[in-house]
C-alpha cells in the first residue's frame, strides 16, 4: 500500500471512531473527499485522495484500457458480479466460448444463464496442456481466438486465475479479438507514406513477429514500435550496431537497397504497378532505381529450356519450319519477279515520279 493510500486509510478510521461517518459517510463514498465540509476536510486532510463512486470507475476504466463511457459494476459479492455478468452475456447471443479452467462455480451460474437465454457454450478444454507444458501462452491465445472466430461465438468468458492457480493471457486474448487488423492490411500514416496514406500488406514473414508483439502490447498502445521514433533518431548507426551483434558486414545505402532487395522480390510475384504502389513511388522510379539484376535471374536463364533452341539456330542448324509457317508461292507472279533479276534500278528509286515535282528524286 503507497503511503498515500495509508494515510487515507488512517483518516477514514478516525473518521469512523469519531462518530463523523454516520453524518457524512454516505456523501464522502458516493461524492469523494471534496464533498466534505471544509472543517472536516481540514482534520482529515488524506481523504482528499478519495474522489467517489465516479472517481473509482474511471480509475478502473483507465486501468484495464476501456473507452470512457464503458459500464462498470460494483458488488458485495463476487457470485452477485458473476451472475450479472452470466446473464449479460447469454443475452441476445448464440454462442458462448469458455475453457474448462474456469472455476466450477462460476461455470454453473453462467450454464442457468445460457439455458434461460438460450444460448450454447462451446467448451475448449486446454487445461491438460497447460499443465503437461505442452502448449505456449501464443499457442493459448492463437487457438482460443481460432475457435472462436470458427465456432462464430458472440462473447468469451475467461478466468485470469483458476481455482488450481492457472493462468490464461487474458489481455492478449482481448487485444486479438478486438483490435486485430483486418485484411492482413496496415494503412501507413500520412507523415510516414510521402504525403498520403497507403494500404500494405502484413506479409507472412513479419506478420508472426508483429502480432506476437502487439498481443504484448497493453491496452489502447498506438505503436508496435515505440523505440526511434523521433525524426532526430540516427537509425543508420543503431542498424550498424545490430549487423555488427549479428556478425554480418555492412553494405552501401543501407536503407535504399533493403527497399530495393524487397522491391525485386515482390515484382516476381505480382505486378510492378502493385509493388510500386506498395512502396509509395511510381513504376519509373522502380525501374530506375530499385529493380535491381541478381544471381537468381542468371541462373533462372541459364537452366532455360528455351536456350537449346536458340543454340541450334547460332549454330545453323535450324530446323525446317512447319508446312503452315512456309512463305506462300504465288505462280503468277512468280516469272515478273525472275524478270527483274537482270534490271538495274535508277538512282531515283522504285517509286513513281509524282505529276507536279517530275525533277525531285524519292527521298529514301
Amino acid at each position: 500500500m503507497s503511503s498515500t493510500a495509508q494515510l487515507a486509510a488512517g483518516n477514514f478510521v478516525r473518521l469512523a471512531g469519531e462518530g463523523a461517518l454516520g453524518l457524512y459517510g454516505d456523501l464522502f463514498l458516493a461524492s469523494g473527499g471534496d464533498a466534505l465540509p471544509e472543517a472536516v476536510r481540514r482534520r482529515y486532510s488524506a481523504l482528499a485522495a478519495w474522489r467517489g463512486i465516479a472517481g473509482l470507475k474511471a480509475s478502473l476504466r483507465t486501468i484495464v484500457g476501456l473507452d470512457a463511457g464503458s459500464p462498470i459494476w460494483f458488488a458485495q459479492r463476487s457470485a452477485v458480479l458473476m451472475r450479472r455478468a452470466a446473464r449479460m452475456l447469454a443475452e441476445g447471443r448464440e454462442r458462448v466460448l469458455v475453457t474448462d479452467t474456469t472455476w466450477p462455480p462460476f461455470l454453473s451460474i453462467l450454464r442457468r444463464a445460457c439455458q434461460r437465454g438460450g444460448c450454447e457454450i462451446i467448451l475448449v478444454r486446454i487445461r491438460d496442456d497447460i499443465l503437461s507444458g505442452n502448449v505456449t501462452p501464443s499457442e493459448i491465445v492463437a487457438r482460443l481466438c481460432e475457435c472462436y472466430r470458427r465456432q462464430r461465438c458472440g462473447g468469451m468468458f475467461l478466468t485470469a486465475v483458476s481455482n488450481e492457480g492457472i493462468r490464461l493471457p487474458t489481455r492478449r486474448i482481448g487485444n486479438r479479438l478486438a483490435d486485430r487488423p483486418r485484411r492482413g492490411l496496415r494503412r501507413l500514416p500520412r507523415a510516414a507514406a510521402g504525403g498520403e496514406s497507403r494500404d500494405v500488406p502484413l506479409f507472412p514473414e513479419l506478420r508472426s513477429l508483429l502480432e506476437a508483439v502487439f498481443d504484448e502490447a497493453a491496452p489502447g498502445t498506438e505503436y508496435v514500435i515505440t523505440r526511434y521514433r523521433l525524426a532526430n533518431v540516427n537509425l543508420r548507426t543503431q542498424l550498424e550496431r545490430i549487423l555488427h551483434r549479428a556478425g554480418l558486414k555492412s553494405w552501401p545505402k543501407l536503407f535504399h537497397n533493403l527497399r530495393a532487395t524487397r522491391e525485386t522480390a515482390l515484382a516476381e510475384t505480382y505486378p510492378l504497378n502493385v509493388c510500386a504502389r506498395w512502396l509509395g513511388h511510381s513504376p519509373q522510379i522502380a525501374q530506375r532505381h530499385y529493380l535491381q539484376v541478381t544471381d537468381e535471374h542468371y541462373e533462372h536463364a541459364a537452366q532455360n529450356p528455351a536456350q537449346s533452341a536458340h543454340e541450334s539456330v547460332r549454330n545453323g542448324s535450324p530446323s525446317d519450319p512447319p508446312a503452315h509457317e512456309k512463305t506462300p508461292v504465288l505462280p503468277g507472279l512468280a516469272n515478273n519477279c525472275e524478270l527483274m533479276n537482270g534490271c538495274l534500278v535508277e538512282d531515283r528509286g522504285l517509286e513513281p515520279l509524282t505529276f507536279w515535282m517530275p525533277s525531285r528524286r524519292s527521298p529514301n
